[in-house]
């Protein structure tokens, strides 16, 4: 007798929130660590085990499931193969890092994007969290980013993106806004990569990638933490961890096997969707795993093996984690005073990344 097979709805952006709604109607404790599935009719596997996803991340099995022509339009280490990408985002990483310990610099621009709107939860959190990002990076004024046209300037751009009847460029109207900025700034992130061979225009086109990736996603821990009461904790042991572990920036992480390897039952052209939001529900992994309890990091033995992925794992990793938790934690104390929600609800915020969010009324 077959094993049934998992029916779910294709990875594009158009079916994203189509796809969270069937993995969160999942339980994490009766899906199996690895399971048949079949993406909006393409044959793959659903994998909610951590050891799994750390052969799938970092041992070359896959490459990014996204089209290839779309993932070309996005730009960025993204799209780029083989042995490049690990140095590339090494330095990046380095890049971004430089800006994490700044924290005096990160809470300036962070500060002047909220405006009025501190101690208030802004209904334009995204773009203000972006344009703070985009002036810090580029060593432009803070402030001056017009948060307005840079959300209208990125849902265009990802339109483009997803249409794939739409040619489409990198080198598109906001890439050119960027390449505008860092014509006449600097920054010790700008000053980081150009010391490494990188020339304005590559730095444009990444920042171009970066920004539309994780478009929203600072933005939804914030949201989480402050529907959790804990926004003015996040500087706190393991409390940033814990919002991340419960609403991970991604709930999905698709890859496309390229490979079959010996003792693994993947094909190549296979899907391969890697969950963080079951991996970090399941009580494989943690005790109560539904429970808000940033104690529970204390008792993690060294050697044990993580079930928390939130920023991916391998040279694909999001380079920019380590600044996203600066951000955060900077905005958290910006906005501490902002009344904990009597109700809330998980929504896919900006169709990309969980969040706990005040219920509608």
């Amino acid at each position: 007798m077959s094993t049934p097979t998992l029916a779910l709805v294709g990875l594009s952006q158009t079916e994203r929130s189509m796809l969270f709604e069937q993995i969160t109607a999942l339980d994490p404790d009766a899906v199996a660590p690895l399971e048949r599935a079949r993406f909006g009719g393409a044959p793959g596997w659903l994998v909610s085990d951590a050891a799994l996803a750390r052969t799938v991340l970092t041992n070359g099995i896959g490459v990014k499931s996204r089209p290839a022509a779309s993932q070309f339009k996005l730009g960025g280490v993204g799209a780029r193969q083989g042995r490049e990408v690990r140095s590339l985002k090494r330095e990046l990483l380095l890049a971004l890092g430089s800006l994490a310990e700044q924290e005096d610099l990160v809470h300036k621009h962070v500060a002047a994007a909220l405006g009025a709107r501190e101690g208030v939860l802004p209904t334009g959190l995204t773009e203000a969290l972006t344009s703070a990002t985009i002036s810090l990076v580029t060593g432009t004024a803070p402030g001056s980013v017009d948060q307005t046209g840079l959300r209208n300037q990125v849902m265009q751009t990802w339109t483009l993106i997803e249409d794939a009847n739409a040619t489409g460029s990198r080198h598109d109207a906001f890439y050119i806004y960027l390449r505008g900025l860092l014509s006449a700034s600097g920054s010790t992130f700008l000053s980081s990569l150009e010391a490494r061979g990188w020339r304005r225009e590559q730095i444009a086109e990444e920042l171009r990638a970066m920004i539309l990736a994780g478009w929203g996603s600072t933005a939804a821990a914030i949201t989480s933490a402050i529907s959790l009461g804990v926004a003015a904790d996040l500087r706190g042991a393991f409390v940033l961890d814990e919002v991340l572990r419960l609403y991970p920036p991604s709930f999905m992480i698709g890859r496309t096997v390229a490979e079959s390897r010996r003792g693994l039952p993947f094909e190549r052209g296979e899907i391969l969707l890697i969950s963080p939001w079951l991996i970090h529900r399941s009580s494989r992994g943690w005790r109560a795993p539904l429970d808000f309890d940033p104690e529970r990091w204390k008792d993690r033995r060294p050697g044990t093996p993580r079930w928390f992925l939130p920023f991916g794992l391998g040279p694909r990793r999001c380079p920019a984690a380590r600044f996203a938790r600066t951000q955060a934690q900077v905005t958290g104390s910006l906005l501490c005073t902002v009344r904990r929600p009597d109700r809330t609800e998980v929504v896919l915020l900006e169709n990309r990344s969980p969040a706990l969010v005040p219920a509608a009324r």
